[in-house]
């Protein structure tokens, strides 16, 4: 029997060992010698990089021999330990608080090894989750993931990828934060690690406030302006899949404006977090209907009315705004008249224009990732499916996204309550898939609207 399965192709063995958990992968080495070989190329396929000082010693035993490096495909570094715990006060200012600080020069050192690894199709970065400042405006400086470090270790990273001779052709970034390459040098990496790339992914980490809900507004709004420049432009010619995550709501405030690029051979787009409020967000994906296969949404919501409360905030949203009609409305307890803008489209008509517009489409997912939301960087098939009640959401500026039915006073009642229209966004959704040919899973629901805690 053993002798009839070693004789299937090797393509095959590769597919059905990729299956396997490690622990079962250790064993079947010890079976025969073509399970030796697949087993060991399939285990040290993908290495998870720890910047603790026993993850380092393993990494460096691993360069000791030549047997393994050439099964390396994919790599992560990781800024922070395995056992990390987005609950466990990494930001207390106490002096002793460094005992989970991880390392820059053993990170930095597990980085120069970059050219070690001549087959390397994918490398990812991953910074920790959450960048804050105080509320005194006061940057934390203190371990293990500041503005200093973050830059740091990125410069680092870009310098060792774009020297790589493997020049891999998908890169990930995750809770990046300083997307402004201040250093012409490291600029000139970075633009030659992204040309060629066939896939990136970016999540995008903003600075919060320690002690609060909000955001540094300017800070985030600085990051997400420098996506197309920095990091998108670069990619133009040859990307294939694009991923754009944030860990807050972006695409009117934060803007990203993205009309004035195309991407000739994109077939797969993933967007988190991301706000539609014009037309022209939809149309600028329409656009790529000659290519584009897959599409994936996760928790993006339609915003079906937006508040400004002064000329300084609207200078500030995505430019398609400022050319629409805005209503002047006063509001009960606040001085002054406000301009109100709202937004007529539908989910419906977004499933429909996806529908029509894009016969190539074979796969598409709307909805939320549960659970655990602190690393959402290539989890886009982990959607699942569902009308949830925050598909439709409101903008009351300067960087306040919510659902219309959230508490609000007068200022709720002037941007108007949630569209209802589930049942013509559940038959418009039903029409895509019907289209695209895509069955729903049973975890995926789309019969009501879904509240969930997240």
């Amino acid at each position: 029997m053993a002798k009839n399965v070693t004789g299937l192709p090797v393509e095959l063995l590769h597919d059905v060992l990729s299956l396997l958990d490690r622990t079962s992968l250790k064993q079947l080495r010890s079976t025969c010698r073509v399970f030796m070989e697949l087993a060991t190329a399939e285990l040290f396929r993908t290495l998870q990089l720890f910047p603790d000082d026993e993850g380092c010693q393993r990494f460096k035993s691993l360069l000791q021999g030549n047997a393994v490096q050439n099964h390396v495909r994919n790599i992560y570094f990781n800024t922070y330990g395995e056992d990390w715990d987005s609950d466990s006060g990494l930001y207390s200012d106490d002096e002793d608080s460094d005992v989970d600080d991880p390392s820059g020069d053993n990170i930095k050192e597990q980085m120069s090894s970059l050219n070690r690894f001549p087959r390397l199709n994918h490398v990812a970065l991953r910074f920790e989750p959450h960048f804050f400042f105080d509320a005194d405006d006061y940057v934390s400086r203190s371990p293990p993931q500041n503005i200093d470090f973050r830059e740091e270790i990125l410069k680092s990273f870009v310098s060792n990828l774009a020297s790589s001779p493997a020049q891999p052709d998908s890169l990930a970034i995750g809770s990046l934060q300083c997307a402004k390459i201040k250093n012409p040098k490291t600029m000139a990496m970075l633009k030659q690690a992204l040309q060629g790339l066939r896939a990136l992914r970016l999540s995008i980490a903003n600075l919060r406030i320690d002690g609060d809900c909000g955001y540094n507004v300017s800070a985030s709004e600085m990051m997400i302006t420098k996506l197309q420049s920095t990091w998108l432009s670069p990619t133009i010619p040859s990307l294939e899949h694009l991923t754009l995550h944030s860990d807050q709501y972006f695409g009117l405030h934060p803007k990203l404006d993205l009309s004035g690029i195309h991407f000739p051979r994109l077939k797969s787009l993933a967007l988190g977090r991301h706000a539609f409020c014009h037309d022209v967000q939809v149309d600028w994906i329409i656009s790529h209907a000659q290519t584009l296969r897959e599409l994936y949404l996760d928790d993006c919501p339609i915003l079906h009315s937006v508040i400004s409360w002064d000329d300084r905030d609207m200078k500030t949203y995505h430019p398609a705004l400022r050319s629409e009609k805005w209503e002047i409305v006063e509001l009960e307890g606040y001085l002054g008249r406000f301009p109100l803008y709202t937004y007529h489209a539908r989910w419906h008509d977004y499933f429909t224009k996806f529908r029509t517009g894009l016969p190539l489409l074979q796969h598409f997912r709307i909805g939320k990732i549960t659970g655990d939301r602190e690393d959402l960087l290539e989890h886009e098939h982990d959607i699942t499916i569902g009308l949830f009640r925050d598909r439709y959401m409101v903008f009351a500026g300067p960087d306040h996204y919510r659902t219309s039915d959230d508490d609000g006073g007068d200022v709720a009642e002037k941007m108007g309550e949630m569209p209802s229209c589930h049942d013509e966004d559940k038959e418009a959704l039903c029409a895509l898939f019907e289209k695209i040919g895509q069955r729903l899973a049973e975890e995926d629901r789309i019969n009501e609207n879904l509240v969930e805690e997240y």
